[in-house]
């Protein structure tokens, strides 16, 4: 069958490299090809590890084009200076994609850019090629309304067809800083159908752990942003029968690992592909996204974890950042201040009922199947392309 449309995707991230933000584009790929769209990735090398992949990949109905850059952390580094990330991040992919476009003479129908540096790239392919673009975000924000940042993004964005958002906070902002509304729609990630309920009991069995622990599980990228250090001043104030299980890779991998060393209460697992993560959370009382306060215009936005956990049936304690706030409600989690105290406390109030989180592991399920559907949310953004 024919490509319906050719689709040229731009992200600075892209697999192997792990997080959420990845492997949702994994998926919005596979649906893609799946619906008979023709899609080119333009990436990076991954930038926020060690892993390298080939430079172009072809798969059926894809292709990714992987483009190798500097990598020394500068992104962690560079990302509270919006200037100075648009210069490390914009160049390449923007002069690259001019010559994919020139190059290749291939028909791309529509320019889909994820994140605001991606669309900055689509603005300037659009107004050279007369071609259409898409923007998908993935964090929520705090903008100053009067700064040049966001003046940039509101022509940026204002020049787009379409601008996809993870919650009605995010479009708030944008609307504040002057994007047009009717442009703008609410979307969320979904998960693989192996993100589902598993018994408890069996699970813990299959990982070694004590049926009576109180089990606390850490799942995302080991970077302050992420709160890790918060959470690690946590677990001194911990009970003796509460244990905190660590999945992740990224920058501060050897705290976490000297902190294990020094604290049997602390389990370091390093990274977990996506078929094993489901018997981690199964195996676990609750989830922790302790989401440090932000140092710059981007808030965390509805981290692929909570909807990994709430599809588990896991609750979720978070802080009170971003879209987090949007969908942990008593029903299925707390909200809490970023400080190790609050978590502390939080932590022992939840996993000390265990009535409670029964009835919280239902809800969380219900909450999964109603807003994070793969059906709802994939025709959401495939609805901004055509």
């Amino acid at each position: 069958m024919r490509p319906k449309l050719h689709i040229l995707l731009l992200s600075f991230v892209y697999s192997p490299n792990l997080g959420g933000v990845e492997t949702h584009l994994d998926d919005l790929v596979s649906y893609l090809t799946q619906r008979h769209y023709y899609v080119s990735v333009i990436t990076y090398q991954p930038l926020l590890s060690n892993k390298n992949a080939p430079i172009i990949e072809k798969r059926k109905n894809a292709e990714i084009h992987r483009l190798p850059w500097f990598k020394f952390n500068l992104f962690h580094k560079l990302e509270k200076i919006p200037v100075l990330e648009v210069l490390y991040l914009v160049p390449v992919i923007a002069l690259y994609s001019i010559y994919f476009i020139l190059r290749y003479r291939k028909k791309v129908d529509v320019i889909q850019t994820h994140g605001f540096n991606m669309a900055i790239v689509g603005a300037l392919l659009a107004a050279l090629f007369r071609i259409p673009f898409t923007v998908n975000t993935h964090v929520c924000f705090a903008f100053q309304k009067t700064s040049v940042y966001a003046r940039l993004l509101r022509t940026v964005l204002n020049a787009s067809r379409n601008i996809l958002v993870l919650t009605s906070s995010a479009k708030k902002e944008l609307v504040k800083i002057g994007v047009r509304p009717p442009k703008i729609s609410v979307y969320h990630y979904w998960v693989d159908q192996v993100f589902r309920p598993l018994d408890q009991r069996s699970s813990r069995r299959q990982l070694g752990w004590r049926e009576h622990d109180r089990v606390v599980l850490f799942v995302g990228r080991l970077i302050k942003a992420k709160g890790i250090d918060i959470l690690l001043r946590a677990s001194g104030k911990f009970g003796k029968n509460t244990r905190l299980v660590i999945i992740g890779s990224g920058p501060l991998s050897q705290v976490v690992h000297e902190y294990a060393s020094k604290n049997r209460a602390i389990q370091y697992v390093g990274e977990k592909s996506t078929k094993e993560l489901p018997l981690y959370y199964a195996a676990a009382d609750i989830c922790i996204i302790p989401s440090a306060p932000p140092h710059g215009a981007y808030t965390e936005g509805i981290p692929r974890v909570m909807i990994e956990s709430f599809s588990c049936g896991t609750p979720v304690i978070a802080t009170h950042m971003g879209g987090l706030k949007d969908y942990v409600s008593p029903s299925v989690g707390r909200i809490v201040a970023a400080t190790a105290s609050s978590i502390a406390r939080a932590i022992h109030d939840v996993t000390s009922d265990t009535s409670l989180l029964s009835h919280m592991r239902m809800s969380c399920v219900a909450l999964s199947r109603s807003a994070f559907s793969r059906a709802a949310n994939a025709e959401i953004i495939e609805d901004s392309l055509v």
